[in-house]
């Protein structure tokens, strides 16, 4: 029932991961990641969490733009705009919520 191609789905949800996985990185000891998946009467909602560092809140409204990345190697800042792509193109929401405790992105998805 979700309006995209499996392999649309993959993206967003490998490169979510992967961010958050890449985040923990920073961290030395009790890492976690979760990965919510709920239905609900009108949408799908994936909730991705990590206890990494937060994501300052002056780069938060700048994070689904091309070319911006929070990672200090060359290479990166793509993959959120592609993500927020396959989103909106479905008439779907992507947010970030992060702070000290947590980053958690919410892709909410039309059934």
């Amino acid at each position: 029932e979700i309006p995209l191609e499996p392999w649309e789905l993959c993206k967003i949800l490998a490169n979510l991961i992967d961010n958050a996985i890449t985040a923990l990185g920073e961290r030395e000891k009790d890492r976690k990641l979760t990965v919510e998946i709920r239905q609900e009467k009108e949408m799908y909602i994936f909730r991705i969490r990590n206890n990494g560092p937060a994501i300052p809140a002056d780069r938060q409204p700048l994070i689904f733009h091309q070319g911006f990345s929070t990672k200090r190697e060359e290479g990166h800042g793509t993959g959120l705009t592609i993500v927020s792509e396959i989103v909106k193109d479905i008439r779907g929401t992507i947010s970030l919520t992060s702070d000290e405790k947590e980053t958690c992105f919410e892709v909410r998805l039309p059934r």
